[in-house]
């Protein structure tokens, strides 16, 4: 395992119940952080964190309900077990199954960063990503966290497979990366001073499926 900025940090991730929070667990562990899976699940939680560790990761898991006071409480138990988080990692709003609970996800998602700004000041600085459709409005950035962003996911504009990353008008800073767990990795490795607002991501397809309809 390469040794990265990340080596010996503790991750957060929430939203273990979405193909998106397993990516970026799997990459953020990979990378040598100590991840704390969170997600409604339970067997696909123990799952994975046995794979993690069988993969020389330490993880441990975190089940969550989308009531406000288990919410609540479950980041509180999980932060006094392992520590002070450095990284957050906030899929919920992708954790849905029908077009009904979309719009409950999404609250869940912001509540749940507000609870993360609430309990994690006092205790250090922290970087946290939210994933975030690029259908819907995107919140503004949770104020009491000075390293919060979102992650726009879905196509906001089309780049040819050679463009570099671009900041537009909007301050929008569009990436075009091959996983997204890695970018995720790369963005927690980034200076304090460079906090991202909003990043849109397209993702390259792998060789196999490039020009496939």
């Amino acid at each position: 395992m390469a040794r990265t900025v990340l080596q010996g940090r503790n991750a957060l991730v929430l939203g273990m119940d979405t193909a998106l929070g397993r990516t970026c667990a799997q990459q953020l562990s990979r990378s040598g952080c100590r991840v704390v899976l969170a997600g409604r699940n339970v067997k696909r939680l123990e799952e994975l964190a046995d794979q993690l560790a069988r993969k020389g990761g330490e993880p441990s898991i975190q089940p969550i309900s989308s009531k406000p006071n288990d919410l609540y409480e479950a980041i509180r138990e999980s932060r006094e077990r392992l520590g002070h988080f450095h990284y957050v990692l906030n899929a919920l709003a992708f954790d849905y199954e029908s077009a009904d609970q979309r719009s409950r996800a999404e609250a869940l998602s912001q509540r749940a960063d507000e609870e993360i700004a609430a309990q994690v000041m006092e205790h250090g600085p922290t970087k946290m990503l939210t994933l975030w459709p690029a259908d819907r409005d995107t919140p503004p950035p949770i104020r009491p966290l000075a390293w919060h962003g979102y992650m726009i996911l879905g196509p906001v504009q089309r780049l040819d497979a050679e463009t570099p990353a671009q900041l537009d008008a909007t301050g929008t800073l569009h990436l075009r990366a091959g996983s997204i767990g890695d970018t995720v990795a790369f963005l927690f490795q980034l200076p304090p001073s460079a906090r991202p607002g909003r990043i849109h991501l397209e993702a390259i397809p792998s060789p196999d499926r490039k020009g496939a309809a």
